[in-house]
């Protein structure tokens, strides 16, 4: 307290105050001279008075982290930490966690995506950030899988079970946006066990979660996704450079129908076959039609996905993917 508020603070007198009344207190001890309940009730109303004014007459802020691992999922999260970034009783921190592609349980890659958010949100080393030191009354996180994603994993350290010691709320906000249910595979994850909040697009969301968690657990808030879509309709963004050679004129879409292919990989984990057999003829038949530019969204975890699952899926991702650049099909979107 001396060293944010200054020596002279009237807290601090408070507990200068009760340090010498526990000084004099000792003494009685000594001298054999004691009044257990005449003690008690002096020194409890001097802790009150303490706490008083730590509670009033002191400006206390808020501290919230933020732990991205994908950047193209920053969405989910990114305009709930501009709203924490403008509060000006709250400091808020973008601390993006490194992240594993796994096959078989062990890991084939690793990932550390820091550099690729965007240049106003000033990111925070994983390494360097004293989160236990810290202690944030939020944490907020998009990967609610812990152990359980047989595709990534994140460092355990950033396990919800981790997190829940280190900070006094847990809130996760999915990284998709959903009709009116979560995937089945959502309904219930035990990461949910620890969190003390979840955001969701509305009321009736909640519905197709576990019956087992608490109603007061879900926050019907919305999507930061759907922000992020009406801030990008308001400040529409140039066409990415990389996009422009993919391009027919190679500058834009040049009047064609724009056409966006984004596909979830809940498909290519339950039909692997014939969710590859309909990406290529997704593919084909908008390169047959005149008029129609594709842009084809992978989802983020396609490719992580497909490895996971063996060699062949990898070589028949990767000639799709050739083919439709070869024959400048659209666009293959993977901006972060």
């Amino acid at each position: 307290i001396e060293k944010t508020e200054g020596e002279d603070h009237v807290t601090v007198l408070y507990i200068e105050e009760y340090c010498e009344e526990l000084f004099r207190v000792f003494e009685e001890i000594e001298a054999n001279n004691i009044n257990v309940n005449k003690i008690c009730k002096l020194l409890t109303k001097l802790l009150v008075k303490i706490e008083n004014s730590i509670k009033h007459e002191i400006a206390t802020r808020t501290e919230v982290v933020f732990f991205p691992y994908k950047v193209s999922m920053w969405d989910s999260l990114e305009s709930v930490y501009l709203a924490a970034k403008e509060d000006l009783d709250c400091d808020a921190y973008c601390v993006p966690i490194p992240y594993f592609d796994l096959k078989n349980g062990e890991i084939t890659e690793r990932h550390y995506e820091g550099g690729l958010l965007p240049d106003y949100v000033p990111v925070i080393h994983y390494n360097d950030f004293p989160l236990e030191e810290l202690h944030p009354e939020a944490i907020f996180l998009h990967n609610p899988f812990d152990d359980c994603n047989t595709v990534t994993s994140v460092l355990p350290q950033f396990y919800s079970g981790e997190l829940k010691k280190v900070a006094d709320r847990l809130i996760y906000i999915p990284y998709f946006v959903t009709g009116e249910a979560v995937f089945r595979t959502h309904r219930y994850l035990p990461s949910y066990e620890n969190m003390d909040f979840i955001v969701t697009q509305c009321e009736k969301t909640i519905e197709s979660f576990s019956a087992e968690l608490p109603r007061e657990k879900f926050l019907p808030f919305g999507t930061p996704i759907a922000d992020r879509v009406l801030r990008l309709e308001r400040e529409k963004p140039e066409i990415p450079e990389e996009w422009k050679p993919q391009l027919k004129n190679g500058q834009d879409f040049g009047g064609d129908k724009v056409v966006m292919l984004n596909a979830s990989i809940t498909m290519m984990m339950g039909q692997r076959e014939r969710f590859l057999d309909k990406l290529e003829y997704i593919i084909e038949t908008a390169g047959q039609r005149e008029g129609i530019t594709l842009v084809w969204r992978p989802h983020p975890l396609l490719a992580a996905t497909a490895k996971s699952m063996g060699e062949k899926y990898v070589e028949r991702l990767a000639f799709l993917e050739d083919k439709f650049l070869r024959e400048k099909i659209g666009v293959l979107d993977k901006t972060p």
